[in-house]
């Protein structure tokens, strides 16, 4: 199809990213950068600094910086065929490990609407609660 953009890494990119812990680095970075916050901070830091302009710039760098990450999660979920995966069972795992880190946000994203509210209508995310599996 034209318009799709498929990650063919070098075969010496190979070890890096058959590796569980690099995907799960990267998806526990997505996740600060996303929810903004630790654990024992549910505010974002916007209490600690005011929301003013700064506070409004930071929200939007981190917002910029989440749909990077999020690209880059996409890219690597398109990494096909190569020099990457030595056997089916190796990129059926690696699928596998990708599909279980989406759902893990996802859930993430839905636990936070119910502790924190509705999520506006015609969010990304609002729009996957409604969405139909087929």
């Amino acid at each position: 199809k034209s318009g799709t953009v498929l990650l063919r890494p070098p075969q010496r990119w190979r070890e890096s990213l058959i590796n569980p812990e690099f995907l799960g680095a990267m998806f526990r970075v997505y996740t600060v950068v996303r929810v903004g916050r630790d654990n024992n901070n549910n505010d974002g830091g916007a209490a600690s600094v005011g929301f003013d302009s700064f506070a409004i710039s930071i929200l939007g760098k981190r917002g910029r910086l989440a749909h990077l990450l999020r690209q880059l999660l996409l890219q690597l979920s398109s990494i096909a065929k190569g020099p990457i995966f030595a056997s089916e069972q190796e990129r059926a795992a690696y699928a596998g490990f990708l599909l279980d880190g989406c759902l893990n946000q996802m859930e993430a994203i839905l636990n936070e609407q119910q502790q924190y509210g509705p999520l506006r209508e015609g969010s990304m995310v609002a729009d996957l609660g409604s969405a139909e599996i087929v």
